[in-house]
């Protein structure tokens, strides 16, 4: 609900989910979100997220575009080393490395 943005919901959620994933074992966390969802695809990136691949889902009468972000997950040491500001290690912009997704159409596109 609109009343409950911007309130911290949903970056604590975020948090939640990867150290819980972190725990688990895992080595990175994915998504997917339309990309007409700018608001949304902004906030993962916050959240350290990278664009990993825009792809189409032929599914529905129109078909939709879909961008999954990816993040990587640091080891726990390194977590917590980048948290008291001893070391900070981020994974690698993908744009960067050459081996981003190109962006979803137009900036304009409403759903």
């Amino acid at each position: 609900h609109a009343s409950c943005r911007r309130m911290g919901f949903g970056a604590r959620l975020v948090r939640t989910l990867v150290d819980h994933a972190r725990t688990l074992g895992a080595r990175n966390v994915m998504l997917t979100t339309p990309c007409v969802n700018r608001g949304g695809i902004d906030f993962y990136q916050s959240q350290g997220f990278d664009t990993n691949e825009i792809f189409e889902v032929h599914d529905f009468e129109v078909p939709l575009s879909l961008m999954l972000l990816k993040l990587q997950l640091q080891p726990r040491q390194l977590r917590a080393q980048a948290e008291t500001g001893e070391v900070l290690v981020r994974p690698a912009d993908a744009a960067a490395a050459g081996g981003g997704a190109e962006p979803c159409g137009p900036e304009s596109s409403e759903v």
